[in-house]
Parts: structure tokens; C-alpha cells; sequence
């Protein structure tokens, strides 16, 4: 599993090909299909992982001023 971490703003993502389970604090897990797009709501703690059989391309996008943080990783060990 990929250390948890929490979006600072809203945040598109999209995936493509493959697929990817998304586990987001206060939802049921969701396994979402290739070309899925949707928002994450931020400050909400989250991970994503790649469950299914095929190669997956996450892309999360992140709109915000310049030098602030897109995001806060909420497990020790690690750094983005």
C-alpha cells in the first residue's frame, strides 16, 4: 500500500490505462477503470494503489500558487 497523504487544494485525477483502488477516508474503497476522471477533495486523508493486472498511469494535477506544497504525507519514512 502507498503511504497515505492529504491534497493541500481539490484535485483532478485521471487514470489511463489499467486501473487503480482508491482509499479515501470516510469512503468505501473504489476501483476505478481506465479514462476515469474525478476529483479528490483536499485535506481528507488518501491512498492509491494498483490492484489490477495490467500496468496503470496515475496523473493527479495539482492547480496552485507557486512554492506551496501539493501535498502533506501523513506516514513517517517517507518523502515526496
Amino acid at each position: 500500500m502507498p503511504p497515505a497523504v492529504a491534497s493541500r487544494v481539490c484535485q483532478p485525477v485521471s487514470a489511463s490505462p489499467g486501473e487503480f483502488t482508491d482509499f479515501v477516508e470516510g469512503q468505501s474503497d473504489g476501483t476505478l477503470p481506465a479514462d476515469t476522471c474525478y476529483t479528490m477533495p483536499p485535506n481528507v486523508p488518501m491512498a492509491a494503489a494498483n490492484l489490477g493486472a495490467e500496468d496503470a498511469v496515475l496523473v493527479d494535477t495539482f492547480i496552485l500558487p507557486p512554492g506551496e506544497p501539493t501535498i502533506t504525507t501523513l506516514e513517517p519514512g517517507y518523502d515526496f
